[in-house]
């Protein structure tokens, strides 16, 4: 078979690698990892894995977004000064997480920590300030090794989000939930397995 350079078709790019995603199997194992371990760390992981926001989206975030009339709603208010393209968004909130977002907000307090609704949402632990991209990186990395032993950044949790939506719903709910402009960026998630070709040949 003839072997042909992306030049012999202009404007025709290589298929992208497959963006890697947890299974559920390893978010189960990643949770469990970090609920026994530093209240923060474990909302972090769990509010990016069940919103699918943005690294910079959900260091951004204020009290007020998520509980906005001093408790926690179902929806959290993405706002336009957080968003990327500084447009805002709703995501609804999973039921597991409005529990642990209370009790987050409770563990907050017990540290004098503010809950006000202009404070930030996730501190960092040393300088009581808005927790850097770089901490971030690092605690996703160091959970991933210690509870998966392998590699985890944080924006595959970001992917795992999309990845598990889009295989069940309607693509344009999931490019509005993860706040793309194009369709065509939400389907990069769209990975069809052997068995959805055996499906699609079925029904011929």
């Amino acid at each position: 078979m003839r072997r042909y350079e992306q030049s012999t078709f202009p404007g025709i790019l290589p298929p992208k690698l497959p963006i890697k995603a947890l299974t559920s199997e390893e978010i189960t194992q990643l949770l469990d990892h970090l609920s026994t371990g530093y209240a923060r760390n474990f909302m972090m992981v769990k509010l990016a894995l069940y919103t699918g926001l943005r690294n910079a989206e959900l260091l951004a975030l204020n009290v007020e977004d998520v509980a906005p009339f001093g408790d926690v709603a179902r929806e959290l208010q993405l706002p336009a000064r957080a968003a990327k393209g500084g447009h805002p968004r709703a995501i609804p909130l999973h039921s597991t997480i409005v529990d642990d977002l209370r009790e987050f907000l409770a563990w907050k307090r017990a540290r004098s920590e503010s809950t006000a609704p202009a404070a930030p949402l996730l501190l960092s632990q040393k300088t009581r300030r808005r927790i850097s991209p770089r901490d971030f990186q690092r605690i996703v990395r160091q959970a991933g090794r210690e509870a998966l032993h392998r590699n985890v950044h944080p924006h595959m949790l970001r992917h795992t989000f999309a990845t598990r939506l889009i295989r069940q719903n309607d693509p344009k709910v999931v490019q509005e939930l993860l706040g793309h402009r194009s369709i065509y960026t939400t389907m990069i998630y769209d990975h069809p397995t052997t068995a959805d070709h055996r499906v699609a040949i079925d029904t011929l």
